[in-house]
C-alpha cells in the first residue's frame, strides 16, 4: 500500500476549507513495482479500505481517489490529520498511513519603516521589507502582498512593491507626509501601520573658494627665454548644496591688477601670472547660487602670494674608506626649497674630482667608480654641485679613502686520489684577491719520489695557468706528488706557510698501484651451422688506460691473440653444439685480467617460417568472405627460438591457384629473377603492437622482454619485400571485386619479422686522435644476440622475413576456392552487424560490453543451442586484518564491484545445451571422482560452467570453449581477440576499459537516436568521468537513454551556483527538456546542472547564467546516478551498507545543438 495527498496550492501542506485529494497511485506494471505506488504482485483483485479522523468526510471509503475539505483549526497553529489506508486480496493485507498537516492562519503584521527627514526633489524610497507573517503560510498561499496609500499629491512608483519610491515635492517651508501600508498573506490583511516623511524646503549653499597657495617664480628674463607661461588655478569645487541642486559660480579679483581669469563662472578657473609682476599677493572672492536663487558668498578671500626663486642646497654624502679595486658608489642628493621643477624640470648635478678618477658619470645623482691601485692609504676628495634650471648650489664634498693594496689568498685546491695513467688537473682556480686583481699562477713540484736515487719529474701542460694538468705515471707502487702553487696579483705574491702539510699554498696527488685490466668477453651468441661468428673482446678496459693484449683459448689450447677473431662453425654438425672460449687480457705492465667467458651455440635447426593458417570461406551476391585462425601468432622460430610473427598476406586467383594475379602483381629482385606476387591485402602489427610484441611469447607487455622495434615498410634484407604499414591485424577479409557465378581462389600466408642483430659502430678512443674502438649495436628485438647466415651480408648474421608457402590444392589448409552468388531464399542468416539479434542474454544479465561473431565457414554450421558463461574473480583480501573484507591492496585505487559482480581477470566458457529453459549440457566432458578430490579442489569444480555432481562424480560439459581470456578496450591487441573456430564460426566478446584513462575521457562505443533516427546527427555528445569517477574503476559500460521534450520534462537534483531557483520555478531546481535514465541500473539519473550559461564559463555574465534554465552547453553532472557495489560506501564487505546502491559520480555529458553553430546571438534554448 502506498497513497499520497494533493491540493491546489503548495503539496506537503493545506489550509482550512482547501479541497485534498487522496491517490493510491495504483499500478499493474512490473517494471514501476517500488515504493512509490501501490500494487500486487499476484495481480489478485484488491479491496480498498480508508479510515479518517471524525474533523473530515471522505467523499468515498472504498474507491482509489477519494476527496475531503480540510476542517477549521482553532486551538492550535496546524492540525495533524492521520488518514490510513488499507488494501487486501481476500488473504493478506497492507497498511500506509500519511499525517495531513492543516494550517490555522493569523494575520499578518505590517512595518512601513521608521519616520525620516528629506529634502525637497530628491528620491525617497520607503521600506516594508520588515513586515512579517506569523504563521508563515508563504509556501502554501505564497509571499506577502503589499498595498502602499500616498497622500493625493504624491505619486508612489509601485503600490503594491515592498519598497516603492517617490519623488519629494518642492515646498515652501518643512511639511509632514504620512504613508499607509497594509499586508496581505493571501488570505487576511494586517493591521495598518504609518510611516511620516518630512520634507525640508530649499537650504542655501556654502561656498568655498579653496586653500590659499604660495607659487614660487624664477626671474622673468629666464621664464621669457624660454617661453614659459606661470599658470595658476583657482579650486571652488569644494562648495556644496544640501538639496544637490546645479550650482553656478562667479569669482571677483579683489587685489592685484594685470591678471585676467580664464573663466570667472567655472568652479576652477585659471590665471597666468604677468611677466612684470609689481604685487607679491592676489586675493579672489567667491560667490555660488543655486537654481531657487539662495547664494552664499565665502568667507574670506583666497590669496596666492608670488615669491621669486632661491638656489639649491647640495650633500655630496657620507665619506667613505674602501678597498683598491672595489667599486665604490657616490651618494648624492638635493634639495630645493623654493621648488620651480614645474617649470624648469628637475635638479641636475654635476660632479668634480682630481683627474684620474673615472666615473661612470659625472651628471648622474650616484655615480660609480673602481677604486685605484696604490702603494699607501690614498685620500680622494668629490665635489658635488646641483642646479635647479636658474640657480645653482654651493659645492658639497665627500671624501674617499682607498686603503693600501693587500695580498693575494691561495688555494691549490683538494688532494686527489687517482689511477696510473689517467689525466690529472690541478685546481688553482679557488685562489682569490681582496682587491680583485688579476692574478698571475705559478705551479712547482714540491715533492715526488725517487727511483734509484733520482726525483720522478712530471710534466705540467702549462705551469702559469690555474688549472694545468699531467698524466699519472705509472709505477710498481703507490706514489706520492705534492705541488706548491704561488700566486700574484701585480704587486706581490700570495703569503702562505709551504712548510705545513696542511698549507693551502700545497696539493698532493696519490698515484694508486697499478691495476689489472677487465676483460669483456661480450654476450653469448647463437649461430647457424657453416658460418663464421665474431668473437669480440672490445668491450675489454684497462683504468689505466695502459694497451692490453688479448688471449682467447679453448680447452687447453690458445685460439687467438686478435681483440676480435672470427670462429668457422663446422657445416656438417648433425646435432647443435657448444663451444666455450675463455678470454685473458694484459697491460704493459704483466697484469693480466680475470677470466672471461663467451659461450657459441652452433644451431643445426634453420631459421623457419610461421606455421600455415587454417583458411575459411564463403560467399553471397557480388562478395567473397575469407577467414583465418590465429594459429600462426603462435608460432615460435627454431633457430632464433623468438615468437617472430609479424602479419598475414591474402593472394586472389582467377585460375585455380596456376597464377596469383597478372603481370603487374609479379615481384622480382634486384637482377630480375621473379620472387613472388603481390598480395590483394596485408595485415600487421601497429607500431604499439610491434614494439610491446613479448619476444619469447604470443602476448604483449612481457616482463622479460619485448621487440621495443617497429617492424614496417620495405625489408631490409630483401627490399623488394613489403612488411606492411602498421594496419593492424584482421583475421577475415571481404572482397567485393567479384561477379557472381565466377570461381575464386584465395591463399591467405603467415609471415615473420626475419631476424635483426647488429650493426658496426666506431667510438674515439679518450685520449686520442686518431685512434677509435670497434663496437657493436645490437637489435633490442634480438635479445639472445643470434646470428645466422654469411658475413657477406648486408647486415652481419642477420636474415630476411620469411614466409609461409602460398596454398596450391585443396589439400593445403590456406588455400580455399568459392563461386560467389544468391543464396537460396528460404537460407537466411543473422545480421552480423547487430551481435544482440544472436548472442541473448539471459533474464538478469546486465553486462552490456560488445559481442561479435563471424561466420568462417557454412559447411560447417551446426543447429545447436549454446550457452555462453564468463567467468571473473574478486580480488579482495583482509587488508586490515580485522575479519572485514576489503578491496585488495595491491590493485587499482580503491577497486569496486558493481552490484557485487567479479570482474577481475574475465574467462570465456561455451557449451551446447538442451533448451533455454533448463540449460542443462547436451555433452559431457571430464568426469571426477570427488573421493579424489580435497574440499578446495572440488570447490574449484563445481565453480566451473554448467558443473554438478552426481552418485560421488563431478561432471563438465563438453567445452566448445573453454577459459578463453577476454581483452578489455585498453588492451594492445582487443580486436584481434577471436576465439578458436567452432562449428563454422567464431566469437569476440569485448570488456570495456580496463582502467579509468588519465584525460578522464569516456569513450562512446554507440549512439542512436529513436523514433527519429536523424536527431543523433544534430547533437553533440560527449561524456567526460566525474571527478571522483576514479575511485569506481570497476564499473560496467553503463548504457543510457535521453528522452527529448520541447517542454520541460524533468528537474535538476541540485544546480551549482545555487540559489535563485526558487523564484524562478517555484519548489523546483534548474528546469531540463530531457530526462536521462540509466539502463545498465533501469533508474532514473538525478542530475546537477552547472549554469554557467551559453559559454559553460562561471561568472561571465553570458545569456542563461543563473537563470534556472538549461541551456546548450551547461554541464550536466550524474552525481546522483545511484548504484550498488561489493563493498557499499565505506569499501568493506560485509559491512551494513553493502546493499544499499548510494550516488556515484559517473559521467559529466556535455550536450550541445549542432544547428547552433549557425546563429551568432542568443537563442531561445527548446525552441
Amino acid at each position: 500500500a502506498y497513497f499520497t495527498f494533493s491540493n491546489e496550492k503548495q503539496p506537503g501542506v493545506v489550509v482550512e476549507g482547501e479541497e485534498v485529494t487522496l491517490d493510491w497511485n495504483f499500478t499493474e506494471d512490473e517494471t514501476e513495482y517500488d515504493t512509490t505506488h501501490s500494487y500486487d504482485v499476484n495481480n489478485d483483485l484488491l479491496s480498498i479500505q480508508w479510515i479518517a479522523p471524525s474533523s473530515i468526510t471522505l467523499s468515498t471509503y472504498t474507491a482509489g481517489q477519494p476527496r475531503f475539505y480540510a476542517p477549521t483549526v482553532t486551538d492550535v497553529d496546524t492540525l495533524f490529520l492521520t488518514v490510513t489506508l488499507i488494501i487486501n486480496d481476500g488473504s493478506l493485507s497492507d497498511t500506509e498511513e500519511v499525517i495531513i498537516p492543516v494550517l490555522n492562519n493569523k494575520k499578518p503584521n505590517a512595518n512601513a519603516g521608521s519616520d525620516k527627514e528629506e529634502y525637497e526633489d530628491v528620491t525617497v524610497v520607503l521600506n516594508g521589507s520588515a513586515s512579517q507573517d506569523p504563521t508563515d503560510v508563504s509556501s502554501v498561499l505564497g509571499p506577502l502582498n503589499y498595498a502602499w496609500t500616498a497622500p493625493g499629491s504624491i505619486t508612489l512608483s509601485d503600490v503594491a512593491a515592498s519598497n516603492p519610491t517617490f519623488t519629494a515635492p518642492v515646498v515652501t517651508d518643512t511639511t509632514n507626509f504620512e504613508f499607509v501600508l497594509v499586508v496581505n498573506d493571501g488570505e487576511l490583511d494586517s493591521e495598518e501601520d504609518t510611516i511620516l516623511v518630512t520634507v525640508i524646503g530649499n537650504q542655501a549653499p556654502e561656498a568655498d573658494a579653496g586653500m590659499d597657495q604660495t607659487i614660487h617664480v624664477p626671474a622673468p628674463a629666464l621664464l621669457n627665454s624660454l617661453s614659459i607661461d606661470v599658470t595658476v588655478a583657482l579650486d571652488g569645487s569644494g562648495s556644496i548644496d544640501a538639496n544637490d541642486d546645479e550650482l553656478s559660480y562667479l569669482w571677483t579679483i579683489e587685489q592685484g591688477e594685470g591678471i585676467t581669469l580664464s573663466d570667472s563662472l567655472i568652479s576652477n578657473p585659471a590665471f597666468i601670472i604677468p611677466n612684470a609682476v609689481e604685487v607679491d599677493t592676489f586675493e579672489f572672492l567667491l560667490k555660488i547660487t543655486d537654481e531657487h536663487g539662495l547664494f552664499d558668498i565665502s568667507d574670506s578671500t583666497v590669496a596666492i602670494f608670488i615669491a621669486q626663486n632661491d638656489s639649491p642646497t647640495a650633500d655630496a654624502g657620507d665619506d667613505q674608506t674602501v678597498d683598491q679595486g672595489t667599486e665604490v658608489t657616490l651618494n648624492g642628493q638635493g634639495s630645493d626649497d623654493t621648488d620651480v621643477s614645474n617649470l624648469l624640470g628637475s635638479l641636475t648635478y654635476n660632479w668634480t674630482t682630481l683627474s684620474g678618477i673615472l666615473l661612470s658619470s659625472s651628471a648622474a645623482q650616484s655615480p660609480v667608480f673602481t677604486a685605484p691601485d696604490e702603494i699607501d692609504t690614498t685620500i680622494y676628495t668629490f665635489y658635488l654641485v646641483v642646479s635647479d634650471g636658474e640657480y645653482s648650489s654651493s659645492p658639497d664634498s665627500a671624501t674617499v679613502s682607498v686603503l693600501p693594496n693587500k695580498p693575494p689568498s691561495v688555494n691549490a685546491g683538494s688532494d686527489q686520489e687517482v689511477d696510473q695513467g689517467t689525466i690529472v688537473t690541478l685546481e688553482g682556480s679557488a685562489s682569490s684577491d681582496p682587491n680583485d686583481d688579476d692574478l698571475e699562477f705559478h705551479w712547482e713540484l714540491w715533492s715526488s719520489p725517487s727511483d734509484d736515487g733520482i726525483s720522478v719529474e712530471i710534466t705540467l701542460s702549462d705551469t702559469a695557468v690555474a688549472n694545468p694538468s699531467f698524466t699519472a705515471p705509472d709505477r710498481n707502487e703507490i706514489s706520492y706528488y705534492v705541488f706548491l702553487l704561488t700566486v700574484n696579483d701585480g704587486f706581490m705574491d700570495s703569503e702562505a706557510d709551504h712548510v705545513r702539510h696542511d698549507s693551502p699554498a700545497k696539493v698532493t696527488i696519490t698515484v694508486l698501484q697499478n691495476k689489472p685490466p677487465v676483460a669483456d668477453a661480450g654476450a653469448d651468441k647463437k649461430a647457424y651451422r657453416g658460418n663464421s661468428v665474431m668473437l669480440s673482446g672490445t668491450g675489454s678496459t684497462d683504468i689505466n688506460f695502459d694497451g692490453i693484449a688479448f688471449e682467447w683459448s679453448s680447452g687447453d689450447s690458445v685460439f687467438s691473440t686478435d681483440s676480435s677473431p672470427y670462429l668457422y662453425l663446422p657445416g656438417d654438425l648433425s646435432q647443435n653444439t657448444e663451444y666455450t672460449f675463455l678470454l685473458t687480457v694484459t697491460d704493459d705492465d704483466m697484469a693480466s685480467s680475470l677470466v672471461d667467458t663467451m659461450l657459441i651455440s652452433a644451431l643445426v635447426d634453420s631459421v623457419a617460417p610461421p606455421d600455415v593458417p587454417n583458411v575459411y570461406i564463403t560467399a553471397e551476391h557480388r562478395k567473397v568472405i575469407i577467414s583465418w585462425d590465429a594459429s600462426a601468432e603462435e608460432s615460435i622460430d627454431p633457430f632464433s627460438g623468438y615468437s617472430d610473427f609479424e602479419g598475414y598476406k591474402v593472394y586472389k586467383s582467377t585460375d585455380g591457384g596456376e597464377t596469383w594475379g597478372g603481370a603487374q602483381n609479379k615481384i622480382y629482385d634486384f637482377y630480375g629473377n621473379f620472387i613472388g606476387w603481390r598480395p590483394i591485402v596485408q595485415f600487421d602489427y601497429t607500431e604499439t603492437q610491434d614494439t610491446s610484441r613479448c619476444i619469447y611469447e604470443n602476448s604483449f607487455g612481457c616482463e622479460d622482454g619485448v621487440r621495443r622495434e617497429e617492424i614496417s615498410g620495405l625489408d631490409p634484407m630483401a627490399p623488394r619485400i613489403n612488411l606492411g604499414s602498421n594496419s593492424g591485424l584482421q583475421h577475415s577479409f571481404i572482397d567485393s571485386n567479384v561477379v557472381d557465378g565466377f570461381e575464386y581462389t584465395y591463399s591467405v600466408t603467415s609471415y615473420d619479422m626475419g631476424l635483426r642483430t647488429y650493426i658496426h659502430t666506431y667510438i674515439p678512443i679518450v685520449g686520442s686522435d686518431s685512434l677509435y674502438q670497434d663496437s657493436t649495436e645490437w637489435s633490442p628485438s634480438n635479445p639472445a644476440h643470434g646470428l645466422f647466415g654469411p658475413d657477406i651480408l648486408p647486415v652481419y648474421g642477420a636474415y630476411k622475413s620469411l614466409e609461409c608457402t602460398i596454398g596450391s590444392s585443396d589439400a593445403d589448409p590456406n588455400f580455399v576456392s568459392i563461386i560467389p552468388g544468391y543464396k537460396a531464399s528460404n537460407i537466411t542468416f543473422p545480421d552480423i552487424k547487430n551481435a544482440e539479434e544472436f548472442i541473448v542474454p539471459n533474464e538478469g544479465t546486465i553486462g552490456n560490453g560488445k559481442k561479435f561473431y563471424a561466420i568462417v565457414d557454412e559447411s560447417l554450421l551446426t543447429d545447436d543451442l549454446l550457452r555462453f558463461e564468463i567467468q571473473a574473480e574478486l580480488l579482495m583480501e583482509d587488508v586490515n586484518k580485522d575479519g572485514i573484507i576489503e578491496t585488495k591492496s595491491n590493485t587499482d585505487n580503491n577497486i569496486d564491484y558493481f552490484s557485487g559482480y567479479p570482474t577481475g581477470n574475465p574467462l570465456l566458457f561455451a557449451y551446447e545445451v538442451v533448451d533455454t529453459l533448463s540449460q542443462l549440457p547436451v555433452n559431457v566432458g571430464n568426469e571426477y571422482s570427488i573421493g579424489t578430490l580435497s574440499t578446495t579442489q572440488q570447490d574449484s569444480l563445481m565453480d566451473l560452467p554448467g558443473a554438478d555432481s552426481l552418485s560421488g562424480i563431478i561432471r563438465l560439459p563438453q567445452y566448445k570453449i573453454e577459459a578463453f581470456p577476454l581483452k578489455y578496450l585498453d588492451d594492445t591487441d582487443y580486436e584481434s581477440n577471436w576465439t578458436d573456430i567452432f562449428d563454422g564460426v567464431r566469437l569476440r566478446f569485448d570488456n570495456s576499459l580496463k582502467s579509468v584513462p588519465q584525460n578522464f575521457q569516456a569513450v562512446i562505443k554507440n549512439q542512436y537516436s529513436l523514433p527519429d533516427t536523424g536527431l543523433i546527427n544534430n547533437l553533440d555528445i560527449e561524456l567526460e568521468f566525474g571527478n571522483q569517477g576514479i575511485a569506481f574503476n570497476q564499473r560496467p559500460p553503463y548504457s543510457y537513454k535521453i528522452e527529448f521534450s520541447t517542454s520541460t520534462l524533468d528537474t535538476a537534483q541540485e544546480v551549482t551556483p545555487s540559489g535563485g531557483c526558487a523564484a524562478a520555478h517555484e519548489g523546483f531546481n534548474t528546469i531540463l527538456p530531457f530526462k536521462v535514465t540509466n539502463l545498465t541500473t533501469g533508474k532514473r539519473v538525478p542530475v546537477r546542472v552547472m549554469d554557467n550559461g551559453l559559454d559553460g564559463k562561471a561568472a561571465t555574465n553570458d545569456k542563461g547564467e543563473g537563470d534556472c534554465v538549461w541551456e546548450r552547453g551547461e554541464e550536466i553532472h550524474f552525481t546522483f546516478d545511484s548504484v550498488k557495489t561489493t563493498f557499499g560506501a565505506d569499501g568493506r564487505l560485509n559491512t551494513q551498507d553493502d546493499d544499499i546502491p548510494f550516488p556515484n559520480y559517473t559521467f559529466i555529458l556535455k550536450l550541445d545543438f549542432k544547428y547552433f553553430n549557425y546563429f551568432a546571438g542568443y537563442t531561445e534554448p527548446w525552441k
